[in-house]
């Protein structure tokens, strides 16, 4: 029996003779999948549907999504290579033949199933024309990561990221709305907390306990609020990338208080720095580090590196960033009109979006991704 396995990989492409619509219905139908995750299979230009399976499974998948409509690739993974086959062989201990140079590693095979247009795959060939998207590690359904994120090599467009937004806000907005709710009464809490302390700190002592107490409130306030900020983004990253999302996983960061305390502080201060010094490099810089928090709770990353790992990454589309968070502010103007009912989508929806731009960037390492399709009808 074969060991070799294989990655089953969509592309977005439907064939000829299919209309879109109707085969995002038939995957729905077939896999009894919700149409929103049909949607996120549709909304990537490259998804790994199943990853490491046999040919067989290969096949079978092949054949229900070519009945579906939809085309699909079959690609074999590279064998792992066993750690003893790269030791070098004994010294011959009398006259022999020179050893014959081992072969040349084989590329892993890339077969197409049905009609892939702009794309050709061929043995041992992938196609390197302008535009084309680079190949994701098996199982990362096409996000982005670390490296490629602060190389620049990700895709991100506003229309794309706000559409999948507002797809993700079904379902979502009470989720959401808890959130906010729950972080705001930690916050009037906290405050109510400081202000007391303040009041007792300045009856007691004078001036100076009333200076002590002020900045003992503003180092509480920073590390309780910074892993709130952290929590309330990787809500937005959960539900981007499907996984369960509840109001309470927002509290479950403060593990990495230290650290985001001592991000938030520098993130303040580079700021700080930045608006002196002729208010350009200020307003740049706070574009560039809007996906530091995440870093330091996903990819564990130190303050001083999630910070230069978000403004590596998002400097490369700088101008991009700042026309999202150009177009949410302008949705919120817009929701806050009728009585501010707009904002019970356009909050969720910014959150989510926010999520959308983190998981394409720098993919997801601390949150399960939730696997599009399942196990074969009738299996």
């Amino acid at each position: 029996m074969s060991d070799l396995k294989y990655n089953i990989v969509f592309e977005g492409k439907v064939q000829d003779d299919f209309d879109a619509a109707d085969v995002k219905s038939n995957i729905a139908r077939l896999f009894k999948i919700s149409e929103e995750k049909v949607e996120q299979l549709f909304s990537k230009p490259r998804v790994v549907l199943k990853a490491g399976v046999d040919r067989p499974t290969a096949d079978k998948y092949q054949g229900l999504m070519a009945k579906a409509g939809a085309v699909i690739s079959i690609e074999e993974q590279p064998k792992t290579v066993p750690a003893s086959a790269s030791e070098p062989p004994p010294a011959p201990t009398g006259p022999a033949n020179p050893p014959t140079p081992p072969p040349a590693p084989v590329t892993p095979e890339k077969q197409a199933v049905g009609p892939i247009w702009g794309r050709k795959y061929e043995g041992g060939t992938t196609d390197t024309s302008p535009g084309t998207q680079p190949s994701p590690a098996p199982g990362d359904a096409g996000y982005g990561s670390l490296e490629r994120g602060m190389a620049g090599d990700y895709h991100f467009a506003i229309g794309e990221t706000l559409s999948e937004a507002w797809r993700k806000v079904r379902g979502t907005k009470g989720t959401i709305a808890l959130a906010y709710l729950l972080y705001m009464g930690i916050m009037i809490g906290v405050g109510i907390g400081t202000t007391l302390i303040q009041w007792i700190f300045s009856a007691v002592a004078g001036n100076t306990g009333g200076v002590i107490a002020e900045l003992l409130a503003m180092v509480v306030n920073l590390a309780v609020t910074a892993p709130l900020m952290a929590g309330l983004f990787m809500l937005g990253v959960r539900i981007a990338v499907g996984s369960p999302a509840g109001a309470g996983s927002m509290l479950g960061y403060y593990d990495r208080t230290g650290p985001l305390l001592l991000t938030l502080v520098l993130m303040y201060l580079m700021m700080m720095l930045g608006f002196l010094l002729l208010i350009i490099p200020g307003i740049y810089l706070s574009v560039a580090y809007c996906l530091a928090l995440p870093l330091v709770v996903d990819k564990k990353l130190s303050p001083w590196q999630a910070l230069e790992a978000s403004r590596k990454a998002v400097s490369r589309r700088w101008f991009s960033v700042l026309g999202l968070f150009l177009a949410i502010g302008f949705l919120f103007l817009l929701g806050a009109i009728p009585l501010l009912i707009g904002l019970i989508w356009i909050i969720p929806m910014s959150l989510i979006a926010m999520g959308i731009l983190y998981r394409n960037i720098f993919g997801v390492s601390s949150i399960p991704v939730t696997v599009l399709l399942g196990t074969l009808p009738g299996h």
